[in-house]
Parts: structure tokens; C-alpha cells; sequence
């Protein structure tokens, strides 16, 4: 859906107007979460390498091939 149809359906009353304030709750909550992951994951790429993402990564690809071989 777009902004359009939002405020749409606020006007149409397709969403009670109690409701609403969790619209922008939720926005915070995405945005400050998203931030703190981002901020995270940045950290800790300063100080650790990549390495255990790459071998969990191959080990994943050998099971998805070693179930997809089993399933054929």
C-alpha cells in the first residue's frame, strides 16, 4: 500500500483513530532499533573479522546442496 491509501483510510475509516498512534510507535521503534543494529554490526567489525560469517555460509551451502542431492 501507499502513503496514499494510509491517509486514505484514515479518512474512509478503515483504521480506528485510536489506532493510528501506533503508526508512528512503530516507526520510532524500527528506526531506533535499525540504528542500534547498524551500530552494532559496525562495532563489531571494527574489532572481528568475517571469518566465522564465511564458514557459516559454506557450511550452509553444503547442507542446502547435501538435502537437495538426498531429496532428488
Amino acid at each position: 500500500k501507499s502513503i496514499y491509501d494510509f491517509f486514505k483510510d484514515i479518512q474512509t475509516g478503515a483504521i480506528a483513530s485510536d489506532e493510528i498512534i501506533l503508526f508512528p510507535i512503530g516507526f520510532v521503534a524500527a528506526a531506533v532499533s535499525g540504528y542500534l543494529c547498524i551500530k552494532f554490526l559496525l562495532r563489531f567489525l571494527q574489532h572481528h573479522s568475517t571469518d566465522i560469517f564465511v564458514y557459516y555460509r559454506w557450511a550452509l551451502a553444503a547442507l542446502i546442496i547435501l538435502v537437495a542431492l538426498v531429496r532428488a
